[in-house]
């Protein structure tokens, strides 16, 4: 049996993977030039847009009060092969040395990967809580310093939400049926 397309949301991850090249090829321009209005745009909604995607297609992770754990499994694999091969490529590039690992404290690319597990985890605690206390964990984030890169702690709390609105928004198959 093979899995039926969303073409839509095929459409949306093309034009957010676009969006994060282009916001990063950008990222060195500054000042008052429209480049830097675009910029600004792009990183305004495409991480945010990018979790909730990620949301939506976590439903058949934790199914059934069960969790996927092949899928965590690779999530945390693919995480430890990231955060390797980028200091990897630092040192043999000479951009920096070869130092010790961090795997607790990633700000740079491997951080989502990190995330992911987390918001994975976190779906049982979630459901059927307030969601007004995973946006004021949210909002909250902001106001501590401490709060920042170590378990990637800041990203998880402010896209948060975005993860779980996606998640638990209704399919658009079902919902197409029903209208």
């Amino acid at each position: 049996m093979t899995k039926e397309r969303d073409y839509f949301f095929d459409n949306v991850k093309a034009v957010l993977m676009f969006l994060v090249v282009l916001g990063h090829l950008l990222l060195p321009i500054h000042g008052e030039s429209f480049l830097v209005v675009v910029k600004r745009l792009i990183y305004v909604f495409h991480m945010p847009m990018f979790v909730f995607v990620s949301g939506y297609f976590a439903k058949t992770f934790y199914k059934n009060g069960r969790y996927n754990y092949r899928k965590l499994l690779y999530l945390g694999k693919a995480y430890l092969v990231f955060v390797v091969a980028i200091q990897l490529v630092y040192a043999i590039s000479g951009y920096q040395a070869f130092s010790q690992i961090n795997l607790f404290s990633q700000s740079g690319a491997p951080w989502y990967l990190f995330a992911m597990i987390a918001w994975y985890l976190t779906i049982p605690a979630v459901h059927g809580r307030c969601p007004a206390l995973v946006l004021g964990l949210s909002l909250g984030a902001g106001f501590f310093q401490e709060i920042g890169d170590f378990l990637c702690l800041s990203r998880i709390m402010v896209f948060g939400p975005f993860f779980y609105l996606g998640y638990y928004m209704e399919d658009r198959k079902s919902t197409r049926l029903n209208s």
